[in-house]
């Protein structure tokens, strides 16, 4: 919806953050996998039974992103790959600052996340979207997991199902970094 938004709201920027779909799709099967633990039926979980159906899911995504181009909204949003973010963090904080106007210098990757939210509640913990980096420091732990937990049949659908994507933000094929 960020066109409409853009549309409606004159003096909005958007920061979109992209992550690599072969990674993006491991983190939704662990989701499922903790939502199958407790007894859930979503959904995802019936998803996560194909890999094309969550290739698609993610497309779905960033569709607005990679489709049709919309001059009003493509110059008040920036995009930035996750992967970006914790290996090249002072890069792309520069870049968030100029864009924003925000005065981000001060930002401190290896603190945790200063925030109201209590991460280690029971029941936040439980939740099946949790991950095990909320609150923490930004970490590239999560970055190529892909690689050791799908296979190469999977990633290889991964990457045609998802090629625009990839391409319009510069993932490489073949599974390497």
């Amino acid at each position: 919806l960020f066109p409409e938004i853009c549309n409606l709201l004159t003096d909005v920027k958007f920061v979109i953050v992209v992550r690599d779909p072969r990674d993006t799709i491991v983190s939704i099967l662990d989701v499922a996998r903790r939502q199958e633990e407790q007894g859930g039926d979503t959904n995802l979980m019936r998803m996560a039974e194909s890999i094309e159906q969550l290739a698609t899911y993610y497309n779905w995504h960033y569709a607005d992103l990679t489709g049709a181009s919309n001059d009003i909204f493509d110059s008040r949003r920036i995009v930035v790959r996750y992967e970006d973010i914790v290996q090249n963090t002072d890069s792309v904080i520069d870049e968030l600052a100029a864009f924003t106007g925000l005065p981000l210098r001060g930002f401190d990757a290896a603190a945790g996340w200063r925030t109201l939210v209590d991460f280690n509640d029971p029941d936040l913990i439980n939740e099946p979207f949790h991950s095990v980096l909320r609150g923490k420091p930004l970490s590239a732990n999560r970055i190529g997991r892909y690689a050791d937990h799908l296979t190469r049949d999977e990633i290889a659908i991964v990457e045609h199902e998802c090629a625009r994507m990839m391409k319009a933000y510069g993932y490489e094929f073949g599974g390497q970094q």
